[in-house]
C-alpha cells in the first residue's frame, strides 16, 4: 500500500483476512476498505468513495483506535493520508 499498489494490496489483504480472526482480522477489513476507497477515488466514484470512508472509520474507531500510534506496521498518520 505504501507504494500505490492498492489492487494488488487489496487481493493480497483478502487472503490474510480470510484466515484471520479478532482485532486484527477487523483492522485488515479496514485496510481492504482503504485499497477500494483509493480505487475508487482514481476512478472519481465520489459517493462509493465516501460510504467507504465511513465504513473505515467505523471500524478503526470501533476494534483499532491508533491514537497516533501504529498497529500491524501501519501508522495512524498513514491511514489519515490514505482516506484523504
Amino acid at each position: 500500500m505504501r507504494n500505490k499498489y492498492f489492487w494488488e494490496a487489496h487481493e493480497y489483504l483478502e487472503l490474510v483476512w480470510r484466515v484471520s480472526d479478532s482485532k486484527p482480522r477487523q483492522f485488515l477489513q479496514a485496510m481492504i476498505q482503504i485499497c477500494a476507497f483509493r480505487i475508487k477515488k482514481k476512478q472519481k466514484l465520489l459517493q462509493a468513495k465516501r460510504r467507504l470512508k465511513i465504513s473505515i472509520q467505523t471500524i478503526l474507531k470501533k476494534y483499532c483506535p491508533l491514537d497516533n500510534k501504529s498497529y500491524l506496521g501501519v501508522t495512524s498518520k498513514e491511514i489519515k493520508n490514505w482516506i484523504k
